[in-house]
């Protein structure tokens, strides 16, 4: 496969591939030509990358508020295409990109503004509260359930109505069986969407391991109570 004059902009191909090209690029000085082999299970694929021309876009610290935010919406929507492609650990990274440079715009606690640099302060919340259910989403389908109770928690510090980090958080609850934590989740799920029948399924559930804790610590507390009488 050839490329003629391939534009490549670093951090924007997706995939473990893009991953590998973009470390071969930043190893080059420019006008240089090589050959790399790279390994990918299972085959190996040979490149021939010639360096043309390079376009240095400044330090990070040096963007403009809405520089920022249009790289962190293209990280977002790129973190997405992967996730659908069930690609979750590349997807999470790009979501993280993304958060990274969204949170390297300054916003002022005691000062706090509407607008910076023409960006609304709402939309780049709005954004960082995507951003971490979208991480959360992929931690999720791994069923790494650790980190999903975190993420959670940072997207429902900025919207406590949000349902889907309020569903992931309960699922994420009863899997770690603190079942009281995951009922309350779950039953805000239903509060915001009475129809929602995956929460409802999953309370069910829950109510029923709820009851078998409960019985459980009765019969223990009972033990505990005719011990003590009948000394």
């Amino acid at each position: 496969m050839v490329f003629d004059e391939k534009s490549l902009i670093i951090g924007e191909i997706g995939g473990p591939f893009g991953s590998l090209v973009d470390a071969c690029v930043c190893s080059m000085h420019l006008s240089e030509k090589a050959h790399f082999r790279v390994e990918m299970t299972p085959e190996e694929i040979d490149l021939t990358i010639e360096l043309v021309e390079l376009d240095f876009g400044g330090f990070i610290h040096q963007w403009d508020a809405a520089k920022k935010f249009d790289m962190a919406v293209k990280r977002k929507e790129l973190g997405k295409q992967l996730f659908q492609e069930n690609l979750l650990t590349e997807a999470a990274n790009r979501f993280s990109k993304a958060f990274r440079v969204l949170c390297s715009i300054p916003i002022s606690v005691e000062m706090p503004l509407d607008c910076i640099d023409s960006v609304n302060v709402s939309d780049i919340q709005l954004l960082k509260e995507t951003l971490y259910n979208n991480m959360s989403a992929c931690y999720f389908r791994h069923q790494n359930f650790d980190s999903v109770i975190p993420l959670c928690q940072k997207v429902l510090a900025l919207n406590p109505c949000n349902v889907k980090a309020l569903f992931k958080i309960g699922v994420a609850y009863e899997h770690e069986r603190d079942f009281e934590k995951a009922h309350q989740a779950l039953s805000t799920v239903l509060e915001i969407e009475p129809n929602n029948k995956a929460a409802a399924d999953h309370l069910e559930t829950v109510k029923v391991q709820l009851r078998q804790v409960n019985f459980r610590l009765n019969s223990m507390m009972k033990k505990m109570i005719s011990g003590t009488i009948g000394k």
